[in-house]
């Protein structure tokens, strides 16, 4: 009998695939649990998240940045950051550099440290933030869409896999944080009726493409056979 093979994303099959090898895009998320809210931004302030470790390989030093060219252009918004420091991962940040970003940026800028259930959470922001610069298939993807939240990354493995720029949320380059920059402004501007199509176009992609049970049914049917 052949060994059965699964990768989460093309990249992982572009170099060890092989023909009848499936790609899964993600294990999934159970959908019902997830409670998609309208998604407004309210008093013309953009809320703005990252959700994972804080540490430089994720690419949390890109949204300082960001952040610092949000501040410079004027735009009214909070970035939340939802994970924890890693004092044993040497690219980790810090409680020095948390209290100087807290320092610098005020009440911009906002560490709420790990948090579970992460969808209390986010379903009150109105933006995920990703910049990591590889992924599997990032599940804060599909907890984000599964809110309506639609997410700005880069053009990576896993990321360019869960994303449809303009569907669910915007791609740039990899390493272009002014890119991704322009993209919060860019949604920042869009009225009402304009930002709530996105949400439930994100809302859409990840009922149509997130679903554990269907992910479950797809795995089931590769393994034995059908």
């Amino acid at each position: 009998m052949s060994a059965k093979r699964i990768f989460m994303n093309k990249d992982e099959y572009s170099k060890l695939g092989k023909n009848g090898d499936l790609i899964l895009n993600g294990i999934g998320i159970e959908l019902d649990k997830y409670q998609c809210k309208k998604n407004e931004i309210l008093n013309n302030k953009i809320k703005i998240c990252y959700v994972g470790r804080l540490i430089r390989q994720k690419g949390v030093d890109d949204l300082f940045h960001i952040i610092d060219e949000l501040c410079n252009k004027g735009i009214e918004f909070e970035f939340h950051f939802f994970g924890d420091i890693y004092p044993s991962n040497p690219s980790s940040l810090n409680e020095s550099d948390v209290l100087h970003f807290k320092t610098k940026f005020k009440e911009k800028v906002f560490f709420h440290g790990f948090k579970q259930p992460i969808m209390n959470y986010l379903d009150k922001m109105n933006v995920l933030v990703l910049p990591s610069r590889r992924e599997g298939f990032p599940v804060v993807v599909m907890e984000a869409n599964a809110l309506g939240i639609p997410v700005l990354c880069y053009d990576v493995p896993g990321c360019i896999d869960s994303v449809v720029d303009g569907v669910n949320g915007f791609i740039s380059k990899n390493g272009d944080y002014s890119s991704i920059c322009e993209q919060i402004i860019y949604l920042s501007t869009l009225n009402e009726n304009h930002f709530e199509k996105l949400s439930q176009s994100s809302l859409q992609l990840a009922k149509d493409n997130f679903d554990a049970n269907d992910k479950s049914k797809t795995f089931i049917k590769y393994i034995i056979g059908e």
